[in-house]
C-alpha cells in the first residue's frame, strides 16, 4: 500500500508540516530522526540533504517544508478531486509499498531507537510558609504572589524611576484585605518573602538590610521575577544544590521543547502568547535559573568538545527563551541590538547573547572552546533563525560534535537565502553571517566558496564548481535573516521601545512599527533608553 512518509525531528518546521497533513486528514508515516538518528544516512542518500522535514509521496521526494506546503496547496486547488484525501486514496494509496522499492523508506521500527529520559524534577530546596500554614516551593509561592499583590506600576525612589513595583504600605493593605489577617502577620509574611528572595527592595544598596521590611508609602518593593526583564534567567536567585552542568543544559532543552511543542496552533505555528501563559513555561523559567549556580571550576574542567557542545546548546536555549520572554526582533538593526541587550546569568557572570557568540568564536573565552567556523552554522540554522530547514538532531553532543557540526553546515547551506548560486549571471547570494564574521572563515570570496562547496549538495555544488572554474569575477550579495516564520502570535521586539502583539492568521510575518507607548512596561533604571523594549506575562 502506498503512503506519505515524512522524515522529522523535534523542531517547529517538522511540527508545521505534520499539522498541515493532519488538517487535510491525510494519513502519513513519520520517521523521527531524533528518535532514530541512524536513519539520517538513509535520508542523506535519498535526497543529498540531511535537513528536516522531508516529505515523500511513495518514492517521490517532494522536498522540505516550503516545497511540501506548496505541494499540499496544489492538492487543495486541484479540480480533479473533491479533497486532498480523495486524491490520496485514488493516487497514492493504491501504489506499491515504497519501502519494498527502496528499503531506505522503511518506517515504524526501522533503525535503532534512542530512548530520551525526561528532565529531572526540580528539587524544592527553598520552601515558603504561607499565612495559611501551608508550605509550598518557591516557584509556587512566586506565582501566588503575582496574583495576590497590589497593582504594580512605575514609582520614583531617590530620583530614579522603577517599574513593576509597589509600596510597602500597599503590599500590607493588599495582603490584609485579601487574606483577612492582621497587619503584624502581614509584615511577618512580607519578611518571609524577602528572606526567600521572592521580594526585594528596589534599591538594595540604599536599603542594606535585605530582610527588613518597611510598611511605608515611600519604600518600594517588587518581585524578583520582574526585577531584570532583559536578563532571561532571573526568575529567582538560585540557592539550591549543584548538579552536573551538561545534564542541567540537556534538561532545559527538553523542558523548553515541551513548552514549544505544546503550544502550536492548528497550522503548526508557535503561539508565543499561549506558551508564556503555560504552567510548564513557568517551570522552565524556574529551572533556567540553575545556570546561575554553575561553577567556573566545573566549566573550566570540561574539554573542548564537551564545553563547545554544551555552549552551543546554551545559545540555542537562550535565543529561543529570549523570543518568548523579550520578543522577536523586527529588523536587522533590531536583531543586532537585541543580541547585545538580552542577557543571562551563568556561573556568577552575566553574558549577553552577543557575548556568548564571542565565547563560541573563541574570543575572550575563559573556557576551553573549540575554535571552529562551523559554530556559525550551528548558531544560525533552524526555524528560530527564519529557515525552513532544521537539524535532524535535537542537541549537540561531545561524542559526535565533529559530525554534528558538519551536519549543521549541510543544513545551513541547504537554505537558498544562506547560499544561492546563479551561474547564468555570476551572482552568489550569501547569508550576512559570512560578511559579519568573514575573518572566522577566510579572507576572500573565492576561498569562502571553496569552503561552502564542502557543505553544498546537488545543483548547488555543481553551480559553485562552475563559478569557481570561470575566470571572470563573480558578484556576492549578502542577505540578512528574516525572523518570525514559525510564529502564530507573539511579542515583537525593537530597540525604540515599541512592542506589538501581532496575531497572524496567514503567513504574514512582520508587523509594521507603530509609535504608541508600550502597554506592558518600560525599561529598568539600569538600562539605556535604547534597551527598553521587552514584554512581561
Amino acid at each position: 500500500m502506498g503512503r506519505i512518509i515524512v522524515f522529522t525531528s523535534e523542531d517547529l518546521n517538522s511540527k508545521q508540516l505534520l499539522k498541515a497533513l493532519e488538517s487535510r486528514k491525510l494519513p502519513y508515516d513519520e520517521v523521527s530522526l531524533s528518535d532514530r538518528p541512524s536513519r539520517i544516512t538513509d535520508l542523506a542518500s535519498l535526497v543529498n540533504c540531511s535537513g528536516v522535514p522531508q516529505m515523500f509521496i511513495n518514492t517521490r521526494a517532494v522536498g522540505g517544508l516550503n516545497r511540501s506546503l506548496k505541494e499540499l496547496k496544489r492538492w487543495d486547488n486541484s479540480s480533479r478531486f473533491e479533497s486532498p484525501l480523495q486524491r490520496y486514496e485514488e493516487e497514492v494509496a493504491p501504489a506499491e509499498d515504497p519501502s519494498e522499492q527502496d528499503p531506505r523508506l522503511l518506517t515504524s521500527s526501522a533503525g535503532y531507537k534512542v530512548v530520551d529520559t525526561p528532565p529531572a524534577p526540580i528539587q524544592p530546596h527553598i520552601v515558603v510558609k504561607l499565612v495559611t500554614g501551608k508550605v509550598v516551593p518557591l516557584r509556587e509561592a512566586t506565582e501566588l504572589m503575582k496574583e495576590a499583590l497590589p497593582q504594580m506600576g512605575d514609582h520614583k525612589y531617590k530620583g530614579v524611576t522603577y517599574h513593576k513595583c509597589f509600596s510597602g504600605h500597599d503590599l500590607i493593605s493588599s495582603l490584609r484585605n485579601t487574606l483577612d489577617i492582621s497587619d503584624d502577620k502581614c509584615v511577618r509574611f512580607a519578611k518571609r518573602l524577602l528572606e526567600a528572595g521572592i521580594l526585594h527592595h528596589v534599591n538594595e544598596k540604599a536599603h542594606p538590610d535585605e530582610h527588613d521590611f518597611l510598611d511605608a508609602s515611600k519604600e518600594y518593593y517588587r518581585l524578583q521575577c520582574y526585577a531584570n526583564p532583559l536578563i532571561l534567567n532571573s526568575y529567582r536567585i538560585w540557592r539550591s544544590g549543584r548538579r552536573n552542568c551538561v545534564t542541567v543544559v540537556e534538561d532545559l532543552q527538553k523542558r523548553l521543547s515541551a513548552v514549544e511543542n505544546s503550544n502550536v496552533d492548528d497550522e503548526g505555528l508557535l503561539d508565543y502568547l499561549r506558551a508564556r501563559a503555560d504552567h510548564e513555561y513557568t517551570v522552565f523559567e524556574d529551572a533556567a535559573c540553575e545556570l546561575q549556580n554553575f561553577s567556573k571550576e566545573d566549566l573550566g574542567a570540561l574539554d573542548e568538545n564537551n564545553f563547545t557542545a554544551m555552549a552551543l546548546n546554551i545559545y540555542s536555549i537562550m535565543l529561543r527563551y529570549a523570543y518568548l520572554k523579550v520578543g522577536i526582533p523586527l529588523t536587522e538593526s533590531d536583531r543586532m541590538q537585541f543580541l547585545g541587550a538580552v542577557q543571562f546569568y551563568l556561573a556568577g557572570d552575566t553574558y549577553s547573547l552577543k557575548d556568548w557568540i564571542e565565547v563560541l568564536r573563541g574570543k575572550k573565552s575563559k573556557f576551553s572552546v573549540k575554535k571552529d567556523y562551523r559554530a556559525h552554522f550551528a548558531m544560525n540554522m533552524g526555524a528560530y533563525n527564519g529557515s525552513g530547514w532544521s537539524s535532524p538532531l535535537p542537541r549537540f553532543t561531545s561524542a559526535n560534535l565533529d559530525v554534528e557540526l558538519n551536519l549543521a553546515g549541510a543544513v545551513f547551506c541547504s537554505e537558498e537565502r544562506n547560499l544561492n548560486v546563479k551561474r547564468n549571471n555570476g551572482t552568489v547570494t550569501l547569508s550576512s553571517v559570512f560578511k559579519q564574521y568573514r575573518g572566522d572563515f577566510c579572507k576572500d570570496d573565492k576561498s569562502l566558496l571553496k569552503i561552502l562547496q564542502k557543505f553544498a549538495s546537488g545543483k548547488q555544488e555543481s553551480d559553485i564548481s562552475t563559478i569557481l572554474d570561470d575566470k571572470e569575477k563573480f558578484k556576492v550579495v549578502y542577505k540578512n535573516p528574516e525572523l518570525g516564520f514559525h510564529v502564530s502570535a507573539g511579542p515583537w521586539y525593537n530597540q525604540t521601545g515599541v512592542e506589538t502583539l501581532h496575531e497572524k492568521k496567514k503567513r504574514i510575518r512582520r508587523p509594521s512599527i507603530t509609535n504608541k507607548k508600550d502597554p506592558l512596561g518600560g525599561s529598568d533604571h539600569s538600562m539605556s533608553s535604547n534597551q527598553s523594549s521587552y514584554s512581561w506575562r
